[in-house]
């Protein structure tokens, strides 16, 4: 008995501290990137502002990452077949260093999301708890946090659910002990949710305004294998431009401070190029880029589309830190708007959305099971028919690319 109370007390406090810490750190983020890049320098009117406010940013950034390397701080990364291995990491000083790097990175313009900075740190807050409670197995515990994220960024259960059930049953060959994490994951992700409530977060991460009436054809969840396949490859496209961008501002970086100006520069030259819109991770700019498409023409969608997938592999390949799975989503809602653009239909439009969106879930994750989750979030119950083929699309690229999905497993 006691050693239930213990994991569900551990339970009940991951749910609201993972909660609390995604809330602030989002809010800190934006907030911050906000008024330096639209309040202080008004990027949108004097887009040649947007240069200077990147080098000075990336330069903050390079000594931030100075100082915390001087301190001993160790990034455990983001796979998260991982963190167990590299548990001893983390502590308290770990998790502040984690979440001020991060911030920093964010907020000097990365084109970046906050999932690869709070994935870990979800991590260590359900580790850390569990060990200071007496939780038997914290290295395992941990994926709690992760899981009660996963329902903070799309501010439902359905996001989680898939993703904890599946860990539950992969960690474990004991039923009933399978179940009892379910049951402790369910408490926690209860616990998170309710917390972003009491707070007024009621849209996650990123929130897509409802497209009209929907009707499912054959050939429309044709289409959706199709289009998953293609949107499945664009991660893998991601990584093939990181490396040569790597090389490039590998033979840059004679200092640190050069390659901070370097870094700063490429993020500043896209911005002036394409606009607020493709800012940072894109997440605010997907409602807008929704909304307004009309006013777009096909060449800028397919600008848009490009620039947003080289702005965040240059961002991989120099200094900067933060997740690509958010900004690819705006790449995949471009490419989804480029071609639905001769076609006024939301049927076609809602196709495109949760086909491209399922293709660049599982091509940046690895997981088909994660993607399942996320989309049917996002879309709701009318989208499983095409989430049904678009696991057929992104499957079928999986099986094709089996080495290059082979580093991906999200879970």
């Amino acid at each position: 008995m006691k050693k239930l109370m213990h994991n569900l007390f551990a339970s009940l406090l991951t749910g609201a501290s993972v909660a609390l810490v995604y809330f602030v750190f989002s809010a800190v983020v934006d907030q911050l990137q906000d008024f330096i890049w639209f309040t202080l320098f008004d990027t949108s009117e004097n887009k040649i502002l947007a240069i200077p406010v990147a080098v000075c940013g990336a330069t903050v950034l390079a000594i931030t990452l100075k100082a915390m390397a001087a301190k001993g701080h160790q990034e455990i990364g983001h796979n998260l077949t991982g963190f167990a291995a590299k548990a001893n990491q983390i502590n308290l000083n770990w998790l502040m260093r984690s979440l001020l790097v991060g911030a920093v990175s964010l907020i000097a313009g990365a084109s970046l999301g906050p999932e690869a900075i709070l994935l870990p740190v979800s991590y260590g807050i359900a580790y850390i708890i569990a060990k200071k409670i007496g939780v038997s197995q914290p290295a395992q515990f941990g994926f709690i946090g992760i899981i009660v994220l996963l329902a903070a960024f799309f501010n439902a259960y359905a996001a989680a659910l898939f993703p904890l059930a599946f860990i539950s049953f992969k960690k474990s060959a004991d039923i009933k002990k399978s179940i009892m994490v379910i049951g402790f994951g369910l408490v926690a992700i209860a616990t998170g949710l309710g917390v972003l409530r009491l707070l007024h977060d009621r849209e996650g991460y990123i929130y897509l305004s409802p497209i009209g009436d929907v009707t499912i054809t054959p050939f429309l969840i044709g289409i959706a294998v199709v289009v998953a396949a293609v949107a499945t490859l664009i991660p893998l496209l991601l990584d093939a431009l990181v490396v040569p961008l790597q090389r490039l501002y590998d033979r840059l970086n004679r200092h640190w401070l050069i390659g901070a100006v370097v870094a700063g520069l490429g993020i500043g030259i896209f911005y002036f190029l394409l606009g607020p819109i493709a800012y940072f991770s894109g997440h605010s700019g997907l409602g807008e880029l929704l909304k307004d498409n009309s006013e777009l023409t096909s060449l800028q969608l397919a600008g848009l589309a490009i620039g947003k997938l080289l702005i965040t592999a240059w961002s991989l390949a120099t200094i900067y830190r933060g997740g690509v799975v958010f900004p690819q989503l705006m790449v995949g809602m471009s490419i989804a708007l480029l071609l639905s653009g001769g076609i006024p239909d939301s049927s076609w439009l809602f196709t495109l959305l949760v086909a491209s969106f399922f293709g660049i879930f599982t091509g940046a994750l690895g997981s088909v099971i994660v993607a399942i989750a996320f989309v049917v979030s996002l879309f709701g119950i009318p989208s499983l028919p095409l989430v049904a083929a678009a696991v057929v699309g992104s499957l079928l690229i999986k099986l094709l690319f089996r080495r290059q999905f082979a580093a991906k497993s999200a879970l």
